[in-house]
């Protein structure tokens, strides 16, 4: 039968007691003293609007990987610091006030159980993952300086599972010819230890499901606000990797579609740019920039079918090593420099610009010029 507190109930120390359910009408406080264990059996979901504290044990099998299981309680807070065992359930940081729980909480993942980290930001006391148990994350970021899931204590990694990413996303602003040619690696979870085998692989979700191929919007500052200004596709790499005590993802960039003016930037010498760019239309085009005013250079390997207009700004050297590397741009315009290496052919439509154009042997710049 279901447990229905609308006032306070103790279960004193290393007492058992086994419910079908919590009653949602419940209001009161539900304490579980030292070594005491509330079990929940139940075959529906489970929205507990009672607080829970004390340091006991509450096990919660909802015999269904989509019975949820929430704590709704805003006064949750830290009075419960005990443990959670969830079996054929499912748990989300995101839901109710899920993550003040997991916050003060050691959870332990059962078979059947799924554990969704959310969207980002909150912080879990200790988890165990034991076999058969599954993930989710709605919050990778390519490019952020942050990990999004957060462990502060202990790490237990009693088997290998899958964390599903729902949603991924690019980093506003990011420097992209950092993620070109070499993966780039990035911490995905954060913890204060890690024992076990255990390891973690990765999937994605509907609309995310081909991480060799994912296509993700770009958005970059323009204008005094976010603007999209290109679609990327990215390699991501389906397992992380175990960095001292913390799990990290790996991502390449392999092509750029650009919509608008994409502002390319990079820092000193040697920056190389291999992702293919396509794109058609006139309102889109690739700049060239230093991403703090000094001299920087770019090398560009891959042959390219952008339509846009070029733009190689002061300060800047741009080599070609590659046919048709600025693709079939209807501008250059040159501020900085641009080498084209030995053999290297390029046609524009037009030619604009004060800065330097070096042709090395063998090269051939065409230029048809549009009225």
């Amino acid at each position: 039968s279901e447990l229905l507190a609308r006032g306070d109930v103790t279960l004193n120390e290393n007492i058992k007691q086994t419910v079908g359910g919590i009653d949602s009408n419940g209001t009161g406080t539900i304490a579980l003293g030292n070594g005491s264990v509330l079990t929940i059996d139940s075959d529906t979901a489970q929205t507990i609007n009672n607080v829970l504290s004390g340091t006991g044990s509450l096990v919660v099998d909802l015999n269904g990987s989509t019975n949820e299981l929430i704590f709704n309680n805003q006064n949750q807070s830290n009075n419960f610091t005990g443990n959670l065992t969830l079996s054929n359930g499912r748990f989300s940081l995101d839901s109710g006030h899920n993550a003040d729980f997991a916050e003060n909480t050691g959870i332990v993942l059962g078979s059947g159980s799924i554990f969704d980290l959310g969207s980002g930001s909150a912080q879990i006391k200790d988890l165990t993952v034991n076999e058969n148990a599954s993930l989710e994350s709605s919050a990778l970021v390519i490019g952020s300086g942050e990990a999004p899931h957060q462990i502060t204590g202990q790490l237990t990694m009693n088997g290998s599972t899958t964390i599903t990413l729902d949603q991924i996303s690019v980093a506003d602003d990011l420097m992209l010819v950092n993620y070109d040619e070499t993966a780039q690696n990035q911490n995905f979870i954060t913890t204060g230890g890690v024992t076990g085998d255990g390891a973690f692989s990765l999937s994605g979700s509907e609309g995310y499901n081909n991480l060799d191929n994912l296509v993700l919007d770009y958005q970059q500052t323009q204008d005094g606000g976010a603007k999209k200004v290109a679609e990327t596709v990215w390699s991501v790499e389906k397992s992380l990797t175990k960095d001292g005590n913390n799990f990290q993802v790996s991502a390449l960039l392999k092509e750029i579609h650009l919509i608008g003016n994409t502002l390319l930037e990079g820092i000193g010498q040697g920056n190389t740019l291999s992702a293919l760019v396509s794109g058609s239309g006139s309102d889109q085009g690739l700049q060239f920039s230093s991403g703090n005013g000094d001299a920087t250079s770019f090398t560009v390997t891959s042959s390219n079918t952008y339509t846009g207009k070029t733009t190689v700004d002061d300060n800047v050297t741009v080599t070609l090593a590659s046919n048709s590397a600025f693709g079939q741009n209807s501008l250059l315009d040159v501020a900085g420099t641009v080498v084209l290496n030995n053999g290297i052919g390029q046609a524009v439509r037009g030619l604009a610009g004060s800065g330097t154009i070096t042709l090395n042997d063998g090269s051939v710049l065409s230029l048809t010029q549009v009225a």
